[in-house]
């Protein structure tokens, strides 16, 4: 019998646990704001309704403007996604040297690819060793930069992803309606999850008639301080299959220092061609691929090993003097400078350097 009640004992035991984590989820779900989970829910479903697509864009990057130092750069890209496969081409101009730079992204359901035309370096990796597959501002991933955890926008392929989107649930409370250009739209507040807590925190505008596509989204420091603005000035919608999907077509991005307040750093203007957008549509499986043949030097960032096209091999580090051109100077370098004033990407920066 002694062993008989112990047994039940610790049923009972087991019992109360399960109903003290079911009644704690049951608070946590609770304390989330019904209307902003709505809004966000939403929101993810215009980008989960994209099987494929692809567009090319220009984007105007302008250092001090509206000051007589002002410099101005432009760059291109042309991005492709298809059926959980990536691809990034982007011409962009080294922010130090001024050369035009031609790289590369690719993933391509498994492994990552990276090549710079300029150096004829190609790097492979089956890890997410890249910060972001786009390497520079992409217009399908900047209206939603308030969903960063870590700093760098989240990638197209992220934002498909629900997990993304539920790590925001808990965080986000619903501030009410604004008309924004004409357009009404349903506010939401974002704590900046990039950030430590309390910190700073983004006002998103989401727009009804547009899928609850977000057009409008402020960073500022929880003191008041705006840091950040994102507009979607102009879009394009689609129909597939009976569903609306919401493409932006023209983003302003400014930065807004809290040194001096009198001084905008840096704007940038994403211009995405109209003409060029393909949507559910299907492309060859050889454009998610780089033909070694291309490359010079072949790594192997996973096993740290150099391949040489014309026949020699070794370690990584004894190898090309331009190992890290490609992602250092060149590309991430310029993507990562381009978009410093995201109030995230300057913590992240500042972790990183």
């Amino acid at each position: 019998m002694k062993g008989k009640g112990t047994v039940m004992n610790r049923s009972a035991d087991v019992t109360w646990v399960v109903c003290v984590v079911i009644a704690l989820n049951t608070l946590q779900a609770g304390a989330m704001d019904a209307d902003a989970v709505a809004i966000l829910r939403q929101s993810a479903q215009n980008y989960e309704r994209i099987n494929s697509v692809q567009f090319s864009a220009a984007i105007k990057t302008t250092y001090e403007p509206r000051t007589n130092g002002a410099r101005e750069f432009e760059d291109a890209m042309v991005f492709t996604y298809a059926k959980g496969k990536q691809r990034s081409e982007v011409q962009l101009t080294d922010r130090a040297t001024k050369e035009r730079l031609h790289c590369l992204s690719i993933f391509d359901g498994g492994r990552y690819q990276f090549f710079d035309e300029n150096t004829g370096e190609l790097k492979l990796s089956n890890s997410t060793w890249m910060p972001n597959m786009s390497m520079h501002y992409n217009p399908l991933e900047m209206p939603y930069m308030f969903l960063s955890k870590t700093g760098p926008p989240v990638s197209f392929m992220e934002l498909r992803a629900s997990t993304t989107w539920s790590a925001v649930f808990p965080h986000a409370a619903y501030l009410g309606s604004e008309v924004v250009n004409g357009v009404r739209c349903e506010k939401l507040r974002v704590p900046s999850l990039a950030l430590p807590t309390g910190k700073a925190s983004w006002t998103v505008f989401f727009a009804p008639e547009l899928n609850y596509y977000p057009i409008r989204a402020v960073a500022a420091m929880d003191k008041g301080d705006v840091l950040s603005l994102i507009e979607v000035r102009s879009h394009e919608v689609f129909s597939s299959d009976g569903v609306r999907i919401v493409i932006p077509t023209d983003i302003l991005i400014t930065e807004y220092p809290t040194e001096n307040p009198s001084v905008v750093p840096e704007e940038a203007q994403l211009l995405v061609d109209r003409g060029s957008i393909k949507l559910n549509t299907e492309f060859d499986d050889d454009l998610f691929t780089v033909a070694a043949s291309r490359a010079e030097w072949v790594y192997d960032v996973d096993a740290g090993t150099s391949l040489h096209v014309g026949g020699k091999t070794g370690s990584i580090a004894q190898e090309s003097p331009h190992r890290w051109r490609a992602v250092g100077a060149a590309c991430l370098i310029a993507a990562v400078v381009a978009v410093a004033g995201i109030v995230a990407w300057r913590w992240w920066k500042r972790r990183n350097a």
